[in-house]
């Protein structure tokens, strides 16, 4: 059946949809080119999105050219379906992908790029690699990020390569450093950690670099790096510091917090704002200080208004407590309406019985 592509450009709306329809039902690939330059020229928001139903539907049979063309259109929401349609495909798009990942235009390796986020293969990985060498910032920056989410290991050295090329960027460099704290591969690249702490000073990398080497440096190149930020700056980023003190504690178990590092971490308990920073930070220290100590503390943090800290104090009780402090929980228990406090009171009397009988 033949389709009147001209009837597109008229004024009836019933004849556009019948042509749309029409390329629907035969697939008409050569049709798509007419269909997506009408797509800018359209008004009528439902047949917008008729045409982009037909679209998404039959874009990625249509080859790089004619995907390559919407890419590069003018018009914004025109751009934005072909790299949606792109990201709905199957992952037979891939190859069409990938010749566009190359185009000489960096709009369209960049929509290229983002269009291959949606999925994982060997090819996929290999197209992202191989944009780590793209000249446009953006394009490497997208390729980055996704190669982290995906904990490429085969791209870690590149992207170590990269941060220590990125100071006038800020953006990816602190993107190196997130998506190598994703890969997560220990050691860390003693150049990058040298590099890190030169420029360490700018506070725009900072969250970034506590990222970084709580994923793979060692205990001492941490606690040296915090001890000279918080002589700066450590309650700003007393979040960041109790994040990463807390993944170098789950790489190294046997760690010992030592007594300098230990009194400003506690110091950091009272600078933060929120309860769930201080309930994290409380746990941590529970488990690097005297017990003593320890339970001192949890018995003073239960009369605490804030619930997040109280939480904290009978999880360490639990680890921690004696008989007496299955009283004070129990006495906790008749005073809190929370469900939450009630049930880790629960299991934390359970755990102290257990341990004592």
């Amino acid at each position: 059946m033949t389709i009147d592509l001209s009837d597109l450009n008229g004024q009836n709306r019933e004849d556009k949809i019948a042509v749309i329809d029409k390329i629907r039902e035969q697939k008409s690939i050569p049709s798509l080119d007419a269909l997506i330059c009408h797509l800018k020229e359209e008004t009528d928001q439902s047949i917008k999105e008729k045409i982009v139903l037909v679209i998404d539907e039959l874009l990625p049979q249509a080859g790089a050219d004619s995907i390559g063309n919407m890419i590069r259109s003018e018009d914004a929401f025109t751009r934005n379906c072909a790299v949606e349609a792109m990201k709905k495909a199957d992952d037979s798009i891939v190859p069409v992908l990938s010749e566009l990942s190359v185009d000489s235009d960096r709009d369209v390796r960049k929509f290229a790029i983002d269009a291959l986020t949606t999925r994982d293969t060997p090819e996929v990985r290999s197209i992202l690699r191989d944009r780590l060498e793209d000249s446009d910032p953006n394009v490497v920056y997208t390729a980055v990020e996704y190669l982290g989410t995906l904990k490429d290991i085969e791209s870690k050295i590149s992207i170590e390569r990269i941060a220590m090329n990125a100071e006038n960027n800020p953006m990816l460099f602190c993107s190196c450093l997130e998506a190598l704290a994703k890969i997560a591969t220990p050691p860390c690249n003693m150049d990058l950690i040298t590099y890190c702490k030169k420029v360490g000073e700018n506070s725009l990398f900072r969250y970034s670099i506590l990222k970084y080497m709580g994923s793979c440096a060692s205990y001492e190149i941490v606690e040296s790096y915090i001890l000279d930020l918080q002589g700066q700056s450590g309650e700003v980023f007393a979040k960041e510091i109790i994040d990463t003190m807390e993944t170098i504690c789950l790489r190294e178990p046997d760690i010992v917090i030592r007594p300098k590092l230990k009194e400003v971490l506690k110091r950091l308990i009272f600078s933060v704002e929120t309860g769930e920073n201080r309930y994290e930070l409380a746990k941590l220290l529970a488990d690097n200080r005297d017990v003593e100590e320890t339970r001192a503390a949890a018995r003073l943090d239960l009369k605490s208004n804030d619930a997040l800290v109280v939480l904290a104090a009978i999880e360490i009780l639990s680890k921690y407590g004696q008989r007496s402090d299955i009283t004070a929980m129990e006495k906790l228990a008749e005073e809190t309406d929370s469900d939450e406090i009630l049930e880790a009171i629960g299991d934390a009397v359970e755990k102290i019985g257990d341990r004592i009988l």
